[in-house]
């Protein structure tokens, strides 16, 4: 089978990329297109050529296939060229966070030229709060969640429920069996934070981080240590907030991956390392100002890995303060259960591919 699979942020690289792993493995033809974030035209949209790296994926970049236009203006008619040119039987691509639905990146536009020349094709979503509406709504063949929060979301925003798919995460797949890692004590004698507490904020790459920032470092205790791990489209500069208490600030030495095998606590927003540090054991809080995620909360009850057992979600700087002195071990394995996390996420879409389940 051949087919074409595209990723726009990293978040929706990481879960296309364990997918085009196991196509390949497969023997099956997979052209795969990314998207930097290292030139002025791709700072704030792109992300995902840098997953793939991580990967070793073989990829083309948008300049590779001839574009080197708006990344989030992108003509149908470029998708439609690809697709002739390849000659794909299934279009598989990620999903990449605007709230506003007016992007016209990779991924929307590869959806498009499907539909117009009348193939199939996959639109898998990483997580809750990644889709929204198109001001010029054209669906997949299929979409694929993770667990049924997802799925809920998607039907409030507009997506038909006979064309979703809850599958698992494929991105957590390798996350079934880990726990904390034991190198807390060994990594904070060697940085000489032994009786300290470390926690690792992970921002997000839209606005809001200053002020849960804010929060964080108002609520650091005498004992606490901060790591800011910024999201790679999050270019902000936090110097005039972290000045006044530098000698608790610990400077970022570690990839957001690494951070979560020795850490204390993980604090974010929405981001998805917040799902990672709890399959990983790590206690969590998610710091949601009264606008983040509202309709989410709405529609599901609260944050869903709040709901689940995973974190502890706070809304105010009062809330976190209190929250801060005690933080439960997550429910790892609730967690598991409720969000389909048993490994095989991966499989099961391949599956679905194959056994030809996608239709037009």
């Amino acid at each position: 089978m051949k087919i074409l699979a595209a990723a726009r942020h990293p978040a929706s690289a990481e879960v296309i990329a364990p997918l085009v792993q196991e196509l390949r493995a497969l023997n099956h033809d997979v052209l795969l297109v990314g998207v930097d974030n290292k030139t002025p035209e791709t700072h704030h949209v792109g992300g995902s050529a840098a997953i793939f790296h991580k990967n070793t994926l073989l990829f083309n970049t948008l300049d590779d296939l001839g574009y080197d236009a708006d990344p989030l203006c992108m003509p149908v008619t470029w998708a439609v060229d690809q697709i002739n040119a390849f000659e794909p039987h299934l279009i598989l691509v990620g999903a990449s966070h605007d709230p506003t639905g007016l992007d016209l990146g990779v991924e929307d536009v590869l959806i498009a030229g499907a539909v117009k020349q009348n193939i199939g094709s996959v639109q898998v979503i990483d997580t809750f709060g990644t889709w929204f509406p198109r001001v010029k709504q054209i669906h997949p063949s299929m979409y694929t969640v993770g667990n049924n929060y997802e799925q809920k979301v998607l039907v409030a925003r507009g997506v038909p429920e006979d064309r979703i798919f809850v599958v698992g995460q494929p991105s957590y797949d390798a996350y079934v069996d880990l726990t904390l890692s034991k190198q807390n004590l060994a990594i904070k004698e060697k940085f000489g934070l032994v009786g300290c507490r470390v926690l690792a904020f992970f921002s997000q790459g839209e606005p809001g981080n200053r002020q849960v920032l804010s929060w964080i470092l108002n609520s650091l205790s005498e004992q606490d240590r901060l790591i800011i791990a910024p999201h790679p489209r999050d270019k902000e500069n936090y110097s005039d907030l972290i000045k006044p208490i530098k000698n608790k600030i610990i400077p970022l030495h570690w990839e957001n991956e690494e951070l979560l095998d020795w850490v204390d606590v993980c604090l974010t927003r929405y981001s998805t390392m917040g799902m990672k540090a709890v399959l990983k054991g790590v206690p969590t809080v998610n710091i949601l100002p009264d606008e983040d995620w509202k309709d989410i909360r709405n529609i599901c009850g609260g944050f869903p890995l709040a709901l689940a057992g995973g974190s502890v979600e706070v809304h105010s700087q009062k809330e976190l303060d209190n929250q801060l002195k005690w933080i439960p071990e997550p429910d790892v394995e609730g967690v598991k259960k409720w969000f389909c996390i048993d490994g095989q996420a991966t499989e099961r879409l391949v599956d679905f591919i194959l056994e030809g389940v996608v239709v037009k």
